[in-house]
């Protein structure tokens, strides 16, 4: 423990698997307790930052020492980067081949860098995010399950079988239930969210279903569009304990708590319909024209945002008055939309812009301010994405958002303030139809306390430097790790050998087999085509394709590649095991110039024995 004049500070360090002490390579929670000396009362609403790095020296630092430390990780100087950052993010993608690509945005945007890659049983069709950040829960129609993921080792942890045809997902405000709408069968299953045991599924009618939590996580309201009917479920006991006429065709629902009260949108009535859930009725019908799809409030509530998918347009109700304030005209088939601070975006399935209207215009007389943004080389086009999970999601820091798009296999960061695509996140050619932000920063868990998964790659001495944002103050810790097994050395390593020129200049549309070898570090044995991941790109990412290694007699491997223009292309090889997943290699390198002359057979360069 530290103290100062204006704060206490206690750090703990423990491991997230048992008891004892925290080792190499092992998951940890590190916490972080801020109180007044003079009164014990926890500091809260602090935006700490922090990081865990190898001592360097014998001596610990002392307080210069310790604002040069956390002056230098401020920097992001690649010279000293810490083993553990306590202030980045995870961003996932849901990609159409039915994996979750995780990917560490803080290495570089400028290109991909993948982190992990899971693997599920099945098409998700919805997912959300634990309170805790420690659990993802995924919807699988074609299984009948919700898969669990763990998002503190980013591995699959299990699945839950439920009822027919689960689509949407609903998690408690506190966490502890998880609503399952079940379209197949018209019903709703209720699971404990930490012990994942259905308690209870309830027949609620004919789907697809919308789920919302009410009156802070005490009811829960059910739409079916099948039906019309809106089934309101008492979350003590389990129990539907009202069902409102609210008219049939209900594609989407929204929630204030402030004002107690769930917005419900119906297309075919071209209406809004306001329900009082602490009253149990139907408080109002507002008229907003045809096709309005979705709805949305955004964060203060004051804000309704309804898209008119088929006609084109965005109509902002003031909640207040419940009547229309504005309508935003001339795009072409809205259809999410999220929010940061300052903006709302909107994204439009048939335009490579973003729609940003300042919200704090809204209130102004006159017309509210807006922005396009092109964000993408391609269409976002519809109908494959996961209808439940947001394709634009902002950052932590509310400055930017990151856009999923599948037809360029890539992520794209926006910036607040710049007019184009601050970044972009390659794909390895897999489909992103949603991306989620994992927010692994300290996060307070309770008033005065701040905490974060970590892994220590390595035993020894960390100092563990802490900055405060107000008091302005740079304090450090020390901790000792354990010896320890890495995740690294639990998992065999790979080699990969080109036996080919890799400098030799290839040539447009001219057909090439690039021979190459990818054996276990430890025992030698050659890897076979079904263990193997092959991806060819242009950056930044126009052009790319996954193509499956084929056997060569001398036990390596080949793959066939036809450049469509000049350039520079990359070559990455990975297996498709935790062992060295694409983007843990590193890429090489293929230069290839205009076409000409007949295609050559093979680059293979033939070994000298030993």
């Amino acid at each position: 423990m530290l103290e100062r004049e204006d704060v206490r500070i206690a750090f703990s360090l423990r491991p997230l698997a048992s008891g004892g002490e925290v080792k190499a390579g092992a998951d940890a929670w590190a916490s972080f307790t801020l109180t007044d000396p003079r009164t014990g009362e926890p500091l809260a609403g602090q935006r700490p930052l922090a990081w865990m790095t190898p001592r360097a020296g014998e001596q610990a630092p002392d307080e210069k020492g310790c604002k040069t430390l956390v002056s230098e990780f401020l920097g992001g100087l690649l010279s000293r980067k810490a083993d553990v950052d306590m202030n980045g993010y995870m961003a996932v993608t849901l990609n159409e081949d039915n994996t979750l690509s995780v990917i560490n945005p803080q290495l570089a945007f400028s290109r991909t860098k993948l982190f992990s890659l899971i693997s599920l049983t099945g098409a998700p069709a919805d997912w959300v995010l634990h309170p805790s950040k420690e659990s993802l829960f995924l919807s699988l129609p074609g299984a009948n399950r919700v898969a669990v993921v763990d998002t503190v080792r980013f591995r699959l942890r299990g699945t839950v079988p439920v009822g027919k045809g689960p689509t949407r997902l609903a998690l408690s405000p506190d966490g502890g239930l998880l609503a399952v709408g079940n379209d197949g069968e018209g019903s709703v299953s209720l699971l404990d969210a930490k012990s994942q045991e259905v308690l209870r599924t309830l027949p609620v009618g004919p789907g697809p279903q919308e789920l919302v939590f009410a009156e802070e996580g005490r009811m829960l309201w059910v739409s079916g569009r099948g039906g019309e009917v809106l089934s309101g479920v008492d979350v003590d006991r389990l129990e539907v304990v009202e069902r409102l006429e609210v008219g049939q065709g209900v594609t989407s629902l929204a929630v204030s708590d402030s004002a107690r009260a769930v917005y419900a949108a119906i297309p075919s009535r071209g209406e809004v319909v306001v329900v009082d859930s602490a009253g149990r009725k139907v408080a109002q019908r507002i008229s907003l024209g045809e096709g309005v799809e979705r709805v949305a409030l955004d964060p203060s509530g004051r804000w309704l945002f309804a898209l008119h998918r088929d006609t084109g347009k965005v109509s902002v109700v003031d909640t207040a008055t419940g009547q229309p304030r504005h309508v935003f005209e001339g795009l072409v088939s809205p259809d999410f939309v999220t929010f940061t601070p300052q903006f709302a975006y909107v994204r439009d399935a048939g335009d490579k812009r973003l729609l940003l209207i300042q919200r704090e215009s809204l209130a102004k007389p006159g017309e509210p301010v807006t922005l396009r943004i092109p964000f993408a080389q391609t269409l976002p086009g519809k109908g494959d994405e996961a209808e439940g999970a947001a394709p634009v999601v902002p950052t932590p820091d509310g400055q930017g958002v990151l856009i999923a798009s599948p037809e360029d296999r890539a992520l794209f960061f926006f910036q607040e303030g710049m007019m184009a695509p601050s970044g972009s996140h390659l794909n390895y050619g897999r489909r992103p139809r949603a991306v989620m932000v994992v927010d692994r920063s300290l996060s307070e868990v309770k008033p005065g306390v701040y905490a974060s998964a970590v892994k220590p790659s390595q035993e020894g001495v960390y100092e563990v430097p802490l900055l405060l944002d107000s008091p302005r103050r740079a304090v450090c810790f020390e901790y000792r790790v354990a010896p320890g097994a890495t995740a690294q050395a639990r998992v065999p390593k790979v080699e990969f050998t080109a036996l080919f020129d890799a400098d030799k200049r290839l040539h447009a549309a001219q057909t090439t087999r690039l021979h190459f070898r990818l054996v276990n570090a430890s025992t030698k044995r050659p890897l076979r085509p079904q263990e193997v991941s092959v991806l060819l790109f242009k950056p930044p990412g126009a052009w790319q394709r996954v193509v499956e290694p084929q056997a060569v007699e001398d036990g390596g491997l080949e793959v066939s590649f036809t450049p469509p223009s000049p350039g520079q292309y990359q070559m990455l090889v990975g297996t498709r095991t935790p062992a060295s997943p694409l983007g843990k290699l590193p890429p090489l390198t293929l230069r290839v110039g205009p076409a000409e002359g007949p295609p050559p057979a093979s680059l293979h360069v033939q070994e000298t024995p030993p």
